[in-house]
């Protein structure tokens, strides 16, 4: 597990800091049901990318199961790392505070304005900015400008936040981004409590993993934000998981075999594939 560099240790640019560089914001990371963000880092470092990995919550030790987990979660920050949580916390807010007080008040109070208008969503808020001012001493000390959220839930609020503190500390011109994962359905449930047009809005941009969660936020938003919208889909390692060569050429010789891989929750959609398997079976297709 990381920790953050000392508060007086400068900012001196890093042999790799030439490379695009992000840092990929997670509630929890790694974790066993966000195997597909440890597929995405990895194939964005072996294009070239800079990536460093922040997870808001501690992870559960007993779900590292494999060596590419021990790993991840080795060189994974921890935001309320409950043995630096503290002086950590103290020592970035203080420093921001004391370097830009506009600044902290100002992204504070625009907190504070965000989401809907209920006690309990701004003290949520107040907590958000409270893990962005940390984020942003992170991500300063290690050179970074970029900070990419999956799923559009309190992630995103942090990123958002993160990026806004760097934008009103160091310029425009700085390079302080922000860009999130759209997943769904959770948050098309809940448009106004996730504040999704908001967040669509003030996002560099928007990774979308389907045709279907791209046309829904495009009817949220002004069609100048659509650009914006890109279509990522979420897929599996095919050099991994592909059917064997008796099954491809010799369909006949052998039962066909679904493996359901997930939570048993509504959104995976377990009842259409059960729905799919009964209809091969009456065409007299064997599983």
């Amino acid at each position: 597990m990381n920790s953050m560099p000392p508060a007086d240790a400068p900012n001196t640019p890093r042999p790799e800091e030439d490379k695009p560089s992000v840092a990929y914001l997670v509630s929890q990371y790694p974790a066993l049901s966000h195997a597909f963000i440890e597929r995405e880092v990895e194939a964005l470092r072996e294009h070239g990318v800079r990536v460093e990995t922040v997870s808001v919550r501690p992870f559960d030790q007993d779900e590292l199961r494999t060596e590419l987990m021990r790993s991840e979660a080795a060189a994974t920050t921890v935001l309320l790392d409950r043995d630096r949580a503290k002086s950590r916390w103290l020592r970035s807010h203080w420093q921001l505070l004391r370097r830009d007080p506009r600044t902290y008040t100002g992204v504070l109070a625009q907190a504070l304005r965000t989401g809907e208008p209920r006690p309990k969503t701004r003290l949520w808020q107040v907590f958000y900015f409270a893990e962005a001012v940390v984020l942003h001493d992170l991500m300063s000390h290690r050179q970074l400008r970029h900070v990419h959220a999956h799923f559009a839930n309190n992630g995103a609020d942090v990123a958002r936040l993160t990026a806004l503190i760097g934008q009103r500390l160091d310029g425009p011109r700085a390079g302080w981004k922000w860009t999130f994962t759209m997943h769904g359905p959770t948050e098309f449930e809940a448009v106004d409590r996730f504040d999704l047009p908001a967040k669509v809005r003030s996002a560099d941009g928007v990774a979308c993993i389907s045709d279907f969660c791209r046309s829904q936020l495009m009817r949220m938003v002004e069609p100048n934000h659509w650009d914006k919208l890109a279509m990522i889909r979420m897929s599996v390692d095919t050099d991994k998981f592909t059917p064997p060569p008796a099954v491809r050429d010799h369909p006949g010789d052998e039962r066909m075999r679904v493996l359901y891989v997930g939570r048993l929750v509504p959104e995976k959609g377990s009842p259409v594939l059960l729905d799919a398997v009964a209809d091969l079976t009456r065409r007299g297709v064997p599983l």
